[in-house]
């Protein structure tokens, strides 16, 4: 899943994610899960929480640092 970019969906491309919006996400976890019903979950939690706070409320010091590794959970 990292190596396909599954875990940057929602980071910004400056961050190195896709930079998708809302919708984008909701339709592309929708369907993979549909392969992987656990992909629903686990990426839920990653992307949907932890990413969305940073990418909406954290400081631009806190979203250089942060995001990039998140699109990575190994180097975390």
């Amino acid at each position: 899943m990292r190596d396909l970019g599954l875990f940057g969906l929602t980071i910004p491309e400056e961050h190195g994610g896709a930079g998708m919006n809302i919708s984008q996400y909701i339709l592309t976890r929708h369907t993979l899960s549909y392969a992987m019903p656990a992909f629903r979950s686990f990426i839920s939690i990653n992307v949907g929480m932890f990413a969305s706070a940073f990418k909406n409320g954290g400081t631009e010091a806190q979203k250089s640092a942060w995001l990039p590794r998140m699109k990575s959970p190994l180097s975390a």
